[in-house]
């Protein structure tokens, strides 16, 4: 395995891993996906659709759905 090494400001690496951290993984893992899908020629790296809803779900509040028609199509 190749070693990287970036320089990056201090508040930035910190927000990262703590982002990192709360998808219960690691920056180094994040990195790493990060170039696989670079190298896989991805114009930007994916993300899995199931962790953004998760992460949504923290801060998105939708109600206690289902809506109904009415609803759905209030402005």
């Amino acid at each position: 395995m190749a070693t990287i090494v970036v320089e990056v400001d201090d508040a930035l690496m910190e927000a990262a891993a703590r982002r990192a951290e709360s998808e219960h993984t690691t920056l180094e893992a994040v990195v790493a996906r990060f170039v696989a899908e670079y190298a896989a020629g991805a114009a930007v790296p994916s993300e899995d659709p199931m962790a953004v809803i998760r992460r949504m779900q923290s801060y998105v509040n939708t109600g206690n759905g289902p809506f109904n028609r009415e609803e759905l199509n209030e402005r």
